[in-house]
């Protein structure tokens, strides 16, 4: 993905937002999909930032800070709590 793409699930997000025909999903479910495209991506985005961050330090010294530790466990929980 280059900088000017955006991921795919943004894209589609885009797509699906406020489209409606009548044989077509209401214009209610397709907003919906769209905002939960945009709230899982930006789950993901988090998780990833904080799998970087252990797989950075491990890399470094295998121990991690107690920041560090705090960041990845409260994005973990975060997304545990979107599930």
């Amino acid at each position: 993905m280059s900088n000017h793409e955006q991921p795919e699930a943004l894209r589609l997000a885009s797509r699906i937002g406020g489209w409606h025909a009548p044989s077509h999903p209401s214009i209610q479910d397709c907003d919906a999909a769209a905002a939960e495209l945009r709230r899982q991506h930006e789950v993901i985005t988090e998780l990833v930032e904080a799998l970087r961050v252990a797989v950075r330090q491990n890399e470094h010294d295998m121990v991690m800070t107690g920041e560090e530790l705090r960041y990845c466990s409260a994005a973990l929980e975060r997304a545990k709590e979107q599930r």
